[in-house]
């Protein structure tokens, strides 16, 4: 392995060691993101696996075999799949929103009924 090969395979290291710092990052803000998270870590995971990732060049540039570029297309359906988990979670959140506001209203209305 030349120079040029060695500081590519670092450079690709230390990006993925951000990303990973970032994503641990993004969990903690709030519920929405580490759904997110989760979802993007499944579909690299299955991308993975599925063996439709690309392998790097002597050049560091990321190449596909026509072979994994139709499973990719294939495959794109679990992309959408993660886009749908991460919308029923959201819209759960905001079922149970509603229900938090209609008991605060309930709670208003019984306030204010006890007051006038």
């Amino acid at each position: 392995m030349d120079f040029h090969q060695e500081e590519m395979r670092q450079a690709r290291a230390q990006a993925e060691e951000f990303n990973r710092q970032n994503m641990a990052k993004m969990k903690k803000k709030s519920a929405a993101f580490f759904d997110f998270v989760e979802a993007v870590e499944m579909a690299k995971g299955n991308a993975e696996s599925d063996g439709i990732v690309g392998h790097f060049n002597e050049y560091g540039e990321r190449l596909h075999y026509p072979r994994q570029a139709i499973r990719a297309a294939c495959d794109g359906r679990e992309d959408t799949a993660a886009v749908l988990m991460i919308q029923l979670k959201l819209l759960q959140r905001l079922d149970r929103n509603r229900n938090y506001m209609w008991m605060i209203i309930a709670l208003l209305v019984y306030i204010a009924s006890q007051v006038g």
